[in-house]
């Protein structure tokens, strides 16, 4: 960012915080957060969870989870919360951090299985699931809080009339209806506490960022290592999906025998989620056997240069 928030605005109130909710695809075998902590174990880190993004409040819910945990796992950030669950639903991811105003639908119909809340206390719209510090994890405490800011140089005077108005307005059975519906918790504090929380959170925040992460969740250390190229003449011929059997086995997939890379191994590369760095994998090999083209010279050309 080109400002800093703690400098350049003037915090006015804290609006309202939403607990974020640990969420599985019904294929795993976890009904608890310590049976799910055992099962990522078992995966030798190679157990995925999504989020909505890189420094999304979901993803940084997800690195204090791995890291009190002391687990070793593979990030797959998402460009929003919505793609990211549909894969959630679809099984192409295990597991997922997301607010409960997001995920609460697909978990009340069974979609998705709510593990544990990052609240302090259990969310009335799921009042069955436990949060993680009742099962076991205290320190996994998290909110995507909504605060009310203003520039920095504003006068106190308009401030504290700001909120006094926000205030009054965010009373209102309507509005408190709608946070009750979407699981959010009101808070409602005064400038010099709202202040205080947003210096507290960039600390609390800034410690898990600068953890350092475990090797495997760099997908690409994952991959097979590239292969010797296959001759120009190989393949010649045969299927255009591999030269040989053995070939394909080698990871010359469809298209490098001919020097092309058909439209469905282009289309993975456009895959979002983890797979994409093996889709990336896929097409470098191709780019790097591809023989580049000879122009022939033509008779015409050869007695035209004669003259």
């Amino acid at each position: 960012m080109t400002y800093d928030p703690q400098k350049d605005l003037a915090p006015i109130t804290n609006l309202l915080r939403v607990p974020l909710v640990l969420a599985v695809h019904p294929s795993v075998p976890a009904k608890n957060l310590q049976e799910l902590i055992a099962y990522i174990k078992a995966q030798d880190g190679k157990a995925q969870w999504a989020s909505a993004g890189n420094g999304t409040p979901q993803h940084m819910t997800g690195e204090l989870f791995r890291t009190t945990a002391k687990l070793d796992m593979i990030h797959v950030p998402y460009k929003g919360s919505a793609p990211a669950i549909t894969d959630l639903v679809g099984g192409h991811v295990p597991m997922m951090f997301d607010t409960t105003i997001a995920i609460i639908p697909q978990i009340k119909a069974g979609k998705v299985r709510a593990i544990a809340v990052s609240g302090v206390k259990r969310s009335p719209q799921l009042p069955d699931v436990p949060t993680f510090a009742e099962s076991g994890l205290p320190a996994v405490e998290s909110y995507g809080w909504y605060g009310f800011f203003a520039p920095a140089k504003t006068p106190k005077d308009v401030v504290a009339k700001i909120n006094e108005a926000t205030l009054a307005f965010m009373k209102t059975p309507d509005f408190q209806r709608v946070l009750n519906d979407t699981g959010s918790d009101f808070v409602g504090d005064t400038p010099d506490n709202f202040a205080a929380f947003v210096k507290s959170e960039s600390a609390k925040w800034a410690k898990v960022a600068k953890k350092p992460a475990p090797s495997s969740t760099d997908t690409r250390s994952r991959l097979p290592p590239r292969r010797r190229p296959l001759p120009p003449c190989a393949g010649r011929g045969r299927s255009r999906a591999a030269a040989s059997p053995a070939a394909a086995s080698r990871g010359h997939g469809l298209g490098v025998a001919t020097g092309r890379m058909p439209a469905r191994a282009a289309a993975r590369t456009q895959y979002h989620g983890a797979r994409n760095e093996v889709a990336w994998h896929v097409a470098a090999t191709a780019r790097d056997v591809r023989q580049p083209r000879r122009r022939r010279r033509g008779p015409w050309l050869t007695a035209r240069s004669s003259r």
